[in-house]
């Protein structure tokens, strides 16, 4: 910047970005707190109830549920046919 005149139009410059930008974003923070605006109001759904009734089933009821915090046992053998691992259900395929 030589003088005060290129540094006049650059100041000028980043204001015109400035506000190009102020306004681009204004713009849409308006529309995102309408969005949120519309999203929050009531718009007379009816509201959903569980029913008791709702899923009747012949089989009793438990109080509640029970739940392990073990792992599942597995069983690995090594086979003598192949010389791999299976689990106590598989079969070795290259013996069959």
């Amino acid at each position: 910047m030589e003088n005060e005149n290129d540094y006049l139009e650059v100041v000028n410059d980043l204001r015109d970005q400035y506000d190009a930008m102020k306004q681009k974003y204004g713009r849409r923070i308006a529309a995102l707190e309408a969005t949120i605006k519309y999203l929050k109001e009531d718009k007379g759904q009816p509201q959903l109830n569980f029913t008791m009734s709702q899923f009747h089933s012949s089989r009793p009821t438990i109080p509640r549920g029970k739940y392990t915090h073990e792992p599942i046992p597995l069983k690995f053998y090594k086979c003598k046919h192949c010389d791999k691992y299976h689990n106590h259900q598989n079969v070795c395929l290259d013996y069959l």
